[in-house]
């Protein structure tokens, strides 16, 4: 490992660890600077979630860029969104407008217990136990009565069942199309590249500052088909379409998406458990900073004539991280030079992409494209994502 590397590795842990603490205690972070205006309880049209997606949004210093022209579905649907890392915590509600209920698995409650329990008053996610679904019927039913349940718009789910940071999608899982197909509920397809550089748990980096670049297909409605068949295989194809689209688009000059308030009609019961648990939230937050700085002081306090040195080293070592891990990152590129992609477009022509017999594309043709006009340059010094 070369030192570059080295250095690399061992300063992406202050950047990295300090995501997490933004990410853990995102709600202090969002309504004690007034992003989340959780004293409002007047106002019935609101968007919560949408507000605590533009303060992470500030926070992490993303800017999100739109690949093509086609605009977020508004009514009454499910999204189908790329799943990469954590990152899309930050970034999926952001480009959903707040609209969204995110079908979640339960020990993402158990690691992110402050967020989550806000987000479930909310009425934003909705929390399963994951493994085999016996009744799913069953299962079914008791989406229906969550999602009449919220103000939210429409339910989010990532249809590919795992995060993966690849340059190919993972085979979508066709469970909650049969649901969007026996609800008649509309559905789009949300791609978006490059999450992964804002944060990634597989490789413990986090970074400040990333660009994302994202697009909307046409929405889908299931009346149309015949079968649910036709009807997977026409989401299919769109996936893959709008996949290799984005994937295979590179950042610049590219307009940035702004989304808006989406101002939906919020019950006072939400609105005054909204308020009730990020109150407490916050005053949980508070006085665990308090303590724990009290705490920092006495050990520092007991290092003696050490104290001074060891917080100028550690100055120094949180600073040089936050200033390497707020550098841009293109994780789309670094992921196809980490690939067999890379290899095989600087020494051949890309085949084109075909559509096999059961209309499943082949999704990492777009991409040779783009890891070809990349594999000249030079490398992440990390070689990572």
């Amino acid at each position: 490992m070369s030192l570059q590397r080295t250095l690399d590795s061992a300063l992406r842990w202050p950047a990295f660890l300090l995501s997490l603490f933004i990410l853990f205690w995102s709600v202090p972070f969002c309504s004690l600077t007034y992003y989340i205006r959780f004293l409002d309880l007047k106002t019935e049209r609101r968007g919560d979630v949408f507000s605590w997606a533009v303060g992470m949004k500030r926070w992490f210093g993303i800017k999100i860029l739109k690949v093509g022209d086609r605009e977020l579905f508004r009514k009454d649907c499910m999204y189908l969104i790329n799943h990469r890392s954590w990152g899309d915590f930050l970034v999926d509600q952001y480009l959903t407008e707040g609209r969204s209920t995110f079908l979640a698995r339960a020990m993402v409650a158990v690691a992110f217990p402050f967020f989550m329990t806000v987000i479930m008053v909310m009425k934003a996610t909705m929390v399963f136990k994951r493994g085999n679904i016996p009744d799913k019927e069953k299962f079914n039913r008791w989406i229906d009565s969550e999602f009449a349940a919220t103000p939210q718009t429409a339910i989010a789910v990532y249809p590919e069942g795992h995060r993966s940071t690849m340059t190919d999608s993972l085979p979508l899982k066709r469970g909650m199309l049969h649901y969007a197909y026996s609800r008649k509920l509309p559905v789009q397809v949300i791609i978006a590249a490059n999450k992964e550089a804002v944060l990634s748990e597989k490789h413990s980096t986090a970074r400040f500052g990333q660009t994302i670049w994202a697009g909307y297909s046409e929405p889908m409605f299931p009346e149309k088909y015949e079968t649910f068949d036709k009807f997977m295989d026409k989401v299919q194809a769109t996936w893959n379409e709008e996949w290799n689209t984005v994937f295979g688009t590179k950042p610049e000059g590219l307009r940035e998406l702004v989304c808006e308030d989406p101002k939906l009609l919020t019950p006072l019961h939400v609105r005054r458990g909204v308020s009730t648990i990020i109150a407490v939230v916050d005053i949980c937050f508070l006085a665990i900073m308090y303590y724990s700085l009290r705490m920092a002081r006495r050990v520092s306090a007991a290092l003696g004539p050490l104290e001074a040195p060891l917080l100028a080293l550690l100055a120094v070592y949180v600073t040089a991280s936050l200033v390497r891990y707020s550098r841009p990152y293109d994780g789309v590129a670094a992921s196809a030079r980490k690939g067999k992609l890379a290899q095989a477009s600087a020494t051949q022509a890309p085949p084109a992409p075909k559509l096999a017999a059961s209309g499943v594309a082949d999704v990492s043709a777009a991409t040779i494209n783009r890891a070809a006009s990349l594999a000249a340059e030079p490398g992440d010094p990390q070689g990572r994502q």
